[in-house]
């Protein structure tokens, strides 16, 4: 048997080392897992000023793995990580001649602004009014769009700092209020520098026309020019919140609408320039006026959904990430899977609470005997505060549960009786 081929892993989430295995023979490949580098960026979110060193340098790192892996050995490099595996990923396999969609496109799209610039040229119908606003510059002499409106950094930040702006008043609090540390922005800022041209860095905040409807996203990837689909994933809120309840597979949207958006996503994707990698791109539809709008795009695949699709279709979106990085183009099935319907719940709490006890390995283990296709990821640590982990800053998830069924009503049963199981329990 011939030696085995070589995927790295930039940045790898612990899905990605549960799901990989699941999904790739490693008869076939050998899996290199580089250090979460992310945790330190993640740090400094909230936290004010930096040690010498601690903020990772993502070029240096680049420069480094182009060195280490010039001697051919890799078949493929793939992230599913936003920031900065995603970037290591591109660039890296630019350079060494991988298939990877490259990194000024990436950049393009993760910069929220110049993003919503190229979706203007391309899409402009389902782009709703913008303007840029300088983070340090005194909030009256910044001209946003007509309020209200939705503001948020152009570099995303786990949903960090966005909110709703109903007054000059409001986006003069939130300037005064705390904003994401500048030294997250540096390594960002130096990749925009490297592989880009464009004018404004991350320092920056994007004020848009507020959107609503039935929010949704819609997953795919590119290969060789060739636009395909995974599917559209319908998002369910918290009731009055922005806050993420479930995730439901398939989108109960007419097929018509969700053919729309394939469509927009379709143009945009090509238009753009996004080649040899998946795409998310989360999405309005708003039944009173039947028009459809971006909320943004994001250049990687969304790994929360992977199992989803697997569920009830049949194909997992690993498989299509890893084929496509080994230049193969991927082969996915289409109602294949053992259930009708699928669901990422997500475990959230509205108030910092102290955790008392997590799930334990004989409960875990419980819990796939009577679900055999759970999925389960728990965030929070026993002994310490659910704001002990990143969070959004309006409310604290400490978990997801992934199950199917054949109808959404099973679904929830299921749901119910699998959090009984997998009790966390606290304390205010």
């Amino acid at each position: 048997m011939g030696a085995q081929k070589k995927i790295f892993v930039a940045c790898p989430t612990p899905r990605d080392i549960k799901e990989l295995p699941r999904i790739v023979d490693y008869n076939d490949y050998q899996f290199i897992y580089q250090d979460y580098v992310t945790e330190n960026l993640e740090r400094l979110i909230y936290e004010d000023g930096s040690e010498e060193g601690r903020v990772d340098d993502i070029p240096a790192m680049i420069d480094a793995l182009i060195a280490e892996y010039s001697d051919g050995s890799l078949a493929g490099i793939i992230s599913s990580d936003d920031y900065p595996g995603i970037n290591i990923a591109s660039a890296v396999a630019q350079r060494l001649g991988l298939a990877s969609p490259s990194p000024e496109v990436i950049l393009q799209c993760q910069h929220k602004y110049y993003s919503r610039c190229l979706q203007k040229k391309f899409v402009p119908e389902a782009v709703p009014q913008f303007a840029l606003l300088d983070m340090h510059a005194p909030a009256h002499t910044q001209k946003p769009v007509d309020y209200p409106f939705f503001l948020k950094p152009v570099k995303s930040v786990f949903s960090c700092f966005a909110q709703s702006i109903a007054s000059p008043a409001d986006l003069e609090q939130a300037f005064k209020n705390k904003l994401p540390n500048t030294d997250f922005f540096i390594p960002f800022n130096q990749l925009l520098k490297r592989y880009t041209n464009l004018e404004h860095d991350a320092h920056h905040m994007i004020s848009e026309e507020l959107l609503g409807g039935h929010q949704v996203t819609v997953e795919g990837y590119v290969f060789k020019g060739e636009v395909g689909f995974f599917g559209v994933v319908d998002s369910v809120m918290f009731p009055g919140t922005i806050c993420f309840q479930r995730f439901e597979y398939p989108s109960q949207l007419t097929d018509a609408v969700q053919d729309r958006m394939k469509d927009i996503a379709r143009r945009c994707m090509k238009g753009i320039g996004l080649d040899n990698g998946l795409f998310n791109i989360e999405m309005f539809y708003n039944p009173a006026v039947d028009t459809i709008h971006i909320i943004e795009i994001n250049p990687r695949m969304a790994g929360q959904f992977a199992d989803l699709y697997e569920k009830v279709d049949g194909s997992n979106s690993y498989e299509a990430l890893v084929s496509i990085a080994v230049g193969k183009k991927p082969v996915l099935k289409k109602k294949e899977g053992e259930f009708k319907v699928a669901a990422s719940f997500v475990l959230r709490e509205f108030e910092n609470k102290w955790v008392e006890k997590v799930p334990d390995a004989q409960q875990i283990k419980k819990a796939h005997e009577q679900f055999p296709e759970l999925r389960v990821e728990i965030f929070a640590e026993e002994g310490k505060p659910l704001s002990s982990t990143l969070q959004d800053g309006k409310s604290y998830r400490y978990g997801l549960i992934h199950l199917g069924a054949d109808s959404w009503s099973v679904l929830e049963e299921k749901f119910q009786k699998c959090k009984q199981i997998l009790e966390v329990t606290f304390r205010i």
